[in-house]
């Protein structure tokens, strides 16, 4: 395993923001806002 210099090198922590993105994208066309936030 290399260096960890911040905590975006984590591997699971950049899975996460492909998921938030994936999220994002199938979420987008729904009408209510609260869910979306």
């Amino acid at each position: 395993m290399g260096t960890v210099r911040c905590f975006e090198d984590f591997k699971i922590w950049q899975d996460a923001r492909l998921l938030v993105n994936q999220v994002y994208l199938y979420t987008a066309g729904v009408k209510d806002y609260g869910f979306n936030d």
